[in-house]
């Protein structure tokens, strides 16, 4: 008889089958991989599904927001060792609070209460002439400007 390859491949998938039930075990084990491998396959399935020119452009933008973000933060750092920026940096920064902000004082202690009576009764005289306002008998105090001639 006479093998030709015709027979050989008819046989080939009968044969495989064969060897693959002989070979493997019934159950194969469930191998855990480690969590560094897994977070690496989701990042390299994420960059798959787009495009290779969406992510070298991805890849520029975020090179140069770090550029940014490093000379910005390099730039602040030169500017508040100059004494000259940093005070008129915290000069602003203070008048855009102060004209932002109520300061209100409350206590629910009698004798705390009677203290602070006191305390805003003698700031209201001296600060009288100097236009500051008060409200509600003194218990709340509107902060103006650091000008006392702006106060209100």
């Amino acid at each position: 008889m006479k093998i030709t390859d015709d027979m050989l491949s008819a046989q080939a998938a009968e044969a495989r089958e064969l060897w693959l039930q002989a070979c493997t075990p019934d159950a194969l084990p469930e191998h855990r991989f480690s969590r560094k491998f897994r977070r690496e396959m989701r990042r390299l399935v994420r960059a798959q599904k787009h495009s290779a020119a969406f992510n070298r452009n991805l890849r520029l933008a975020r090179r140069t927001a770090a550029v940014l973000l490093l000379s910005a933060a390099v730039s602040f750092g030169c500017a508040m060792s100059v004494e000259a920026y940093r005070v008129s940096l915290i000069n602003t920064v203070v008048r855009v609070f102060n004209d932002l902000t109520d300061y209100r004082f409350s206590s629910a202690l009698p004798s705390e209460t009677d203290s602070m009576q006191r305390f805003w009764k003698s700031l209201t005289r001296s600060w009288r002439g100097s236009g500051g306002c008060f409200g509600n008998g003194g218990s709340a105090c509107c902060w103006g400007c650091l000008d006392a001639s702006s106060w209100h």
